[in-house]
């Protein structure tokens, strides 16, 4: 914020894009901790802030914030791409797993249908 400016000085468009930037980091640290409560929480609440920044006159959408805006852009851009990349860990995580299982059904079924142990 500039010196001496008050916050209720500030354009519609100046609050958004201050908030949404907030979010974004936000979003950024919980995504960080893995908190995908807080990581919805946050996403909720950017969803409530998109209605209401569409719901602005056009004139308030200036291009004087382009620069802000594209920094925003940028935030989100990084937290899409850690995202993207958690879910694809989760996504070997799970495939790993159900090979797992799949090895252990595998073993059942070739050893746990006779009598006996194999063990004694």
């Amino acid at each position: 914020m500039k010196p001496g400016l008050d916050i209720c000085q500030l354009h519609p468009t100046a609050l958004m894009l201050r908030e949404w930037k907030r979010l974004t980091l936000a979003e950024s640290r919980a995504i960080q901790l893995q908190d995908w409560d807080e990581v919805q929480r946050v996403q909720d609440t950017k969803a409530q802030l998109k209605a209401e920044y569409e719901s602005l006159a056009p004139n308030h959408h200036d291009a004087q914030y382009r620069q802000e805006a594209n920094e925003v852009i940028a935030l989100e851009k990084n937290n899409w791409d850690s995202l993207s990349r958690s879910l694809q860990v989760t996504r070997a995580e799970i495939a790993n797993e159900d090979k797992s299982i799949q090895n252990i059904q595998q073993v059942h079924r070739a050893y746990g249908s006779q009598n006996g142990s194999y063990w004694q």
